[in-house]
This record gives structure tokens, sequence and C-alpha cells, in this order.
């Protein structure tokens, strides 16, 4: 099978003729009654924030949030188009044209290949998009443990590696970044065991089928959110307002109708726009053995092609250089330990330095600046790492 040939799946016509809600779905759109409009991703990437930037835009009506998120089979997908039925029912009778956001994981479309009759739905071009993978690695792992519920075998887990609790455990682990003492308990995740990320496969459909789409990197967007949503905004015809940036309180309206996974979703409902990136991405040496493999064999490749697909849209030069103010803790492996008294200290960087992953691929020049290697030190190996892909990717 060549890199850009789909998949083998089940006839569509025959899928269709089962799923009444496709059905009434595909008339409509037929019809010039619908738009759907897709954001396409994988977890931790910012798609619930992106989600919320168009929610806000006065010619969307609705949006589905991941209507597909209890497909575990084929028949699985009928609830998903049920989903959104549901979300323009009501408006089906009315006069005009509905208009949808809908966000999905790119893994739950893949189920049964579903993905390929799902976007013969989708006539304007999807926006798919990524983040620097140890960062949203590191994000799925915090909402993972967090998440857990099974408290006394967790005390006694904490208990054994040394720490007074669970609680505690997972305080002073995430303040060092250290998540190696964890792998016992990830190893059963199997989001660390997949074939390469799903949206690269449906990247590569679309341009199979001649299919228009967009690629947004989370971290550009959140540096330059005027240029990226304006952006984004004209590929989806659209007209841009600035409360797509600055919503006030309109997080906490985000339905997101997933109670069990709400520590996943709390920072956008608490948000009130578009912040500036403020993590500081971990390092490969961060991470147990197998997602360090994960992360090299196949998520960082496919970062790496995706981010520098002509179809990405860009930020403003300039904003890279943009100071980000934030607070930090004296502790951190920023290489800051000098500056400050006690306790919490506040500065401004630019993004170089606190995601050199997604500055090195945006700006390849830095493995060569001394000060940027530098101040970045303790990120060497994986930067180093990372710098070989990128030749080796170059020469194809």
């Amino acid at each position: 099978m060549g890199l850009n040939e789909p998949k083998k799946t089940l006839n569509n016509q025959q899928k269709s003729s089962k799923d009444p809600n496709f059905r009434l779905l595909s008339q409509m759109i037929r019809k010039g009654k619908l738009d759907i409009r897709l954001i396409l991703a994988s977890p931790r990437t910012g798609s619930t924030l992106l989600e919320t930037s168009f929610i806000k835009n006065s010619t969307i009506n609705t949006c589905a949030h991941e209507p597909f998120r209890h497909s575990k089979n084929i028949e699985d997908v009928k609830e998903g188009y049920e989903a959104i039925f549901k979300k323009i029912k009501s408006r089906a009778r009315r006069s005009g044209k509905i208009s949808i956001v809908i966000k999905e994981m790119g893994r739950r479309l893949a189920v049964g290949n579903e993905y390929q009759r799902f976007l013969t739905l989708v006539k304007i071009p999807p926006i798919i998009l990524i983040r620097n993978p140890l960062l949203s690695t590191e994000s799925k792992i915090r909402a993972i443990l967090k998440g857990l519920d099974q408290k006394k075998n967790l005390e006694s887990f904490a208990l054994l590696k040394g720490f007074k609790s669970w609680d505690s455990m997972l305080e002073e682990s995430f303040a060092s970044q250290d998540y190696k003492l964890f792998g016992e308990i990830l190893s059963d995740e199997t989001i660390y065991k997949s074939e390469p990320p799903a949206t690269l496969e449906q990247m590569h459909y679309l341009e199979f089928k001649g299919r228009s789409f967009v690629i947004v990197d989370s971290t550009d967007y959140r540096l330059d959110p005027q240029a990226i949503v304006n952006a984004l905004c004209k590929k989806w015809n659209v007209p841009f307002s600035n409360n797509m940036i600055k919503w006030g309180s309109a997080g906490k309206k985000l339905e997101i109708n997933q109670p069990t996974l709400n520590n996943w979703f709390d920072r956008v409902r608490n948000s009130t726009g578009i912040a500036q990136p403020s993590e500081i991405s971990p390092t490969l040496d961060d991470f147990p053995d197998f997602i360090v493999k994960h992360l090299k064999e196949v998520e960082l490749p496919a970062y790496y092609e995706m981010f520098n697909h002509p179809n990405r849209v860009k930020p403003n030069e300039d904003s890279l250089q943009k100071p980000i103010s934030l607070h930090l803790e004296k502790k951190t492996k920023l290489g800051l330990r000098e500056i400050g008294e006690k306790g919490i200290v506040k500065v401004e960087l630019s993004i170089f330095f606190l995601d050199p992953i997604y500055s090195i691929v945006s700006k390849p020049r830095l493995m060569k600046d001394d000060e940027f290697l530098k101040t970045n030190k303790r990120y060497l190996p994986t930067l180093n790492i990372i710098n070989e892909l990128m030749k080796s990717r170059s020469n194809f």
C-alpha cells in the first residue's frame, strides 16, 4: 500500500443505508441546508480551545463536542451521527443554512476507517491541529493520573515509591516533570501503543483524495491568535471578530457533556480568551522508556511531517520573539534557579526558552545558535535526536 493510499474499508453506501442519521445529514448537505466545519485533533493539542474560538463566531449556529467519543467498534459510530443530528434537529425545519462546528479526535474516526465516510459530509477544509508531542504527552499523563480513582491502591503505590501520599507524589512529580516512576501505571494505556497518529493517516487520505485542509500548531495559535484565527476564518469563509480570541466567561458555557473527564477540560472552561503558551516542555528523559520509544518512533516524526506541510498556517515572524510573562516556582528546570528569592518568581521569556522542541522545528538554524544551546543545555540530548530526525527527513 502506497504512503497516501487509503486503507480498505466497508462500502460507504452499504454503511449509509443502515444509518438514518447519516442519510439525513447527507441530504441536508446536498440541499445546501447544512455546513459541517471540522476540527480534527489528537488528545491534548488544544482543540477544545480552538473549538471555543469558533463557538463565539456569529455565523456558527452550534457545535458537537466529540460526538464519536463512545466509538470503540464500527457499530458505535451510529451514535456519533445521532449526536450530530440532535444538535441541529431543532433548526432543521427553519429557513437558512445551519453551520455546525464538530471537534473530534482522529483516533475515534479511525475505528473501521469511519473517517472515509464521515469526510464525505465535510465540504469545508478540515482543520488538523498539532502540538509538540512531548507537551501533549505530558498533558495526557497528568490528566490520566489525576483521574485515577483506585485511591487505596494508589496510596500504597506512592508509599512504595517513597512518598507520603498519592497526592504528594503527583505534586512533586508534576513540579519536577519526572514521570518515570509512573511507568507501571501508564503501561496499560493503549494511547502509547498505537500506529502513527490517526490524524496523520487522515491527512494522507485527504491528500490522496485531492481535498483541501488546514494544519494549525497550537503553539502558533497561542503565540499569535490574531493572525492564526484570521487565517482560519478566511479558510472557513466566516468573518473574524475579536471575541474569538477574548471571550470573557464564554468558556464556562462550553457543552462538554463528559462529567467523568472534567479534569481534562477545566482549564478551557475557566479561560477568558487565548492565553500565551506558558508550559515548559519536558525532555525525553522525563518519561518512561516505552513512552520515549513511542515519541521517537511515532509521534515526533508525525509532528515534524505535519508541521512542515505547506498547508500549515503560520504566525507572524515577530511573534516568536514576543516576551511571555509567567510565574515560576524557584525549583523549575529552566535553569533559572539563581533568579529571585524564595517561592514564586516572575520572568519574561521568549518561546525559544519555554519550548525548545517547537522552536527548533520552527527554526532549525537554532541548532547552530550558541546562546540557545547553552541556555537549553538540559534539552541537548532531546534536541540532538530531533535534529537528526529533521536531517533524515530533509533528504527525502
